[in-house]
């Protein structure tokens, strides 16, 4: 699975170590950092500009969001606005060096700005204390309930009424939804990739 990692300008320069850990157990769980940018070595001599664009690419080719925000800030907000634009599920990390708890809980209104957030989305959003001893634990919970819950993904599509009649015909002939017939469709192009 790929996954973002974000959080703040300063609270890496605070945290270096704590973000490296976070962004490395990604990894070690099996998955991808869709942005690897608290390894980078140049990143002194990016841009604003460019900062931006990778931060943007790497949510756009993610499955999942995780953002530290122990120290809260803009960059944070809009990297989470920039997830559920998307509709990628969220886990927002807060350090706690004397936590002892595993659990990844889904958000509640005092942990997040529901009232910027469209009610369909808030299911997709998690929050959980972590410290350097809890954070594989942490992490590997929040992946768990993202391959089990967000699976699949929703959208709209718009087909002349050719095409429509056509697909329902076939999914009645078949015995399946239409939705199931578009999956096949879809299966059988990238198989034949």
């Amino acid at each position: 699975m790929q996954v973002h990692f974000g959080g703040s300008s300063e609270g890496f320069r605070k945290y270096p170590e704590l973000y490296k850990l976070i962004n490395d157990k990604i990894k070690s769980l099996g998955h991808d950092v869709s942005n690897e940018w608290v390894h980078d070595t140049k990143s002194g001599d990016e841009t604003f500009v460019d900062k931006f664009r990778g931060t943007l690419e790497g949510i756009v080719k993610s499955d999942a969001l995780v953002l530290e925000k122990t120290i809260p800030s803009l960059e944070v907000g809009q990297q989470y606005h920039m997830g559920l634009e998307r509709n990628l599920p969220v886990l927002f990390l807060h350090y706690n060096r004397v936590t002892r708890g595993r659990t990844v809980r889904p958000a509640k209104t005092q942990d997040t700005m529901h009232y910027l957030v469209d009610p369909a989305k808030v299911d997709s959003i998690y929050v959980a204390e972590y410290n350097r001893s809890t954070v594989g634990n942490v992490l590997e919970a929040y992946l768990n309930v993202v391959e089990e819950k967000h699976r699949r993904a929703r959208f709209n599509l718009v087909l002349e009424r050719n095409l429509d009649n056509y697909l329902r015909k076939v999914a009645a002939q078949n015995n399946t939804s239409k939705s199931e017939e578009i999956r096949r469709l879809i299966i059988e192009s990238m198989n034949r990739s």
